[in-house]
This record gives C-alpha cells, structure tokens and sequence, in this order.
C-alpha cells in the first residue's frame, strides 16, 4: 500500500486498533513489509522519498512511527529487511505538528534487523565481506534510533537443506556482537523439517550459546553427541568437528544462506570443480564418508 497518504494510514490504524481490542494481552503487535518485496508505491508523494538513500525506509519507518505514537503502550515491530535493511534518511512529520530527525523511531518502536546475504563463515563483527560491513554499518546507526533492537540471523542453506551448513564456531561471536550493539532479542531462522542436516545440534548448540555465548562449540558438540547418537557418538562427534574445521579454513565466500544453488551446492557437484573450496575439497569428502 501507499504509505504516505493519510487515508491508508488511518485504514491500517483502525485495522489494528480493532484487532488490539480483540487481544488486549498481546503488547508486541508486527506490523512489517511482505516478504520477497521488490515492488512498491511510486506515486507523486513516495517516488520522491524512494528516490532517495534510504529507498523503502523512508516511507516505512515514518509510517511505523505515526502508528507506535497512536499505541504509546503497545511495541510496534517492523522488519529492516533487504529493501528496509538501512535506516531511513528523512524526517517523521506528525499531525500535530511535531517532528522526528531522519534515522530515529518512537521508543516503543522495536526494529527487526536482518543480516541476510552475508558471508555466514565468518563472523560479522570483523568480515570484510561487503554486505557485513554494510549491515555493521546500519546496526550502528539502529543502535542510535531510539527504539528497541531485534536481530533476525541466519544459520542454514535455503537452497538444499540436507547439505552441511555448519557455522557454530561463528555464533558466539555473532552473539556477542548483537548484545554490544544493544541487542534485545535474538532469533536464528533455521529449518523445522525434520530431515534438515545439523537439525537437532543447531537447535541444542544454539539454545546453549543463547544462555551462554562464551561456551565453547566443540564442548556443545561433544555434549550433544554424548547425548544423542548413542553408540555413534564418537564418530558423529569427529564428523561434525571435522566440518567446523574445514569450514573455518574455507575462503571460498560462498556461504550466503539466499544464493540459491551456487550456495555450495555447485562446489560438490561432479561437473565443477570441487578443488576452489576446501570445505568440499574430495579429501574432506572422503574423510566425511568414512566417518558416516
């Protein structure tokens, strides 16, 4: 919808007012743009902000500042997120009058934040891949909104999720990274099927580094394995070790959870050369299957 108009404004307000009255228990409302969004209003009041740095933040985040001032008690949550993944550069003008400077949100407003596309081999605090420094960036300028901030990260391959995407030995730092940067909420996006590769470590491993970020992930590792493979647990151990280590090694750079099948895939493909990246290099690939 056109979010500079005051008559979608005031249609989405009632919307949620009424649904708030239907739940009045619910303090956190999520009120964010769809999903895979590339298409958005560009009429004469919204092409001239979309225009601008910022693009789709500097309608969305106004907008979700006029709705956060109308429910002061309420959080209003909002996703920056690909198109909204950097702050927006223009002012919130009020009805009354009042104004809010560019880059700032109501304090009841709690921001939703998204590394997406990053190398997610390394940590993002120190990568010098491109988008984690643009998502540092943008973490730095949210850390001085005003409002609250929630971090959505990524610890699996959309692409094909049977195959190893093994980044334990990263999420401690990660983690440690978000609460300097004034994290209140964290949220690892990974994969309820069942047959998802790493499943049942990543959901213990994660839970634990959550409590306790300066746990050791080969310690998880070890304790998991105790715990869950039985009789098998002392090659599941080497084997899931023996990935962290070679994924640590790997320069490659294709560790992007939304590249599609170039994300990995390619690189144990027959067809392609497996020899540009060590974490499927066939010696490692050998040394997996014995474990197996």
């Amino acid at each position: 919808p056109c979010l500079s108009q005051e008559g979608v404004f005031n249609v989405i307000k009632n919307a949620l007012s009424a649904k708030m009255n239907e739940r009045p228990a619910i303090n956190i409302w999520n009120l964010s743009q769809p999903d895979g969004i590339d298409k958005y209003c560009m009429c004469e009041l919204c092409a001239p902000k979309h225009n601008m740095p910022g693009g789709l933040s500097n309608t969305l985040f106004p907008f979700i500042n006029k709705i956060a001032k109308e429910f002061p008690t309420k959080t209003i949550l909002t996703l920056s997120y690909f198109v909204t993944d950097v702050p927006h550069t223009v002012v919130t003008n009020y009805s009354d009058g009042s104004t809010l400077p560019a880059g700032k949100v109501e304090p009841n407003v709690m921001v939703a934040f998204c590394p997406t596309n990053n190398d997610k081999n390394k940590p993002i605090s120190t990568s010098t891949d491109v988008n984690a420094i643009k998502f540092r960036n943008s973490l730095d300028k949210w850390k001085q909104s005003g409002g609250s901030l929630y971090i959505w990260d990524y610890a699996v391959n959309f692409a094909y999720y049977l195959f190893p995407f093994p980044i334990l030995h990263v999420i401690s730092e990660n983690l440690k990274f978000y609460k300097e940067k004034g994290a209140k909420v964290i949220f690892f996006n990974t994969s309820s099927t069942e047959d998802s590769s790493m499943r049942g470590l990543k959901s213990y491993a994660l839970s634990r580094l959550m409590w306790n970020p300066n746990e050791s992930y080969e310690g998880i590792i070890s304790d998991f394995c105790k715990a869950h493979f039985g009789s098998a647990a002392k090659e599941m151990e080497k084997y899931y070790k023996a990935l962290h280590k070679n994924a640590i090694n790997d320069l490659s750079g294709i560790w992007n959870p939304f590249s599609g099948t170039g994300s990995l895939i390619t690189h144990a493909n027959p067809d392609v050369s497996v020899e540009a990246t060590t974490f499927f290099f066939i010696k490692h690939l050998t040394n997996y299957y014995s474990m197996i």
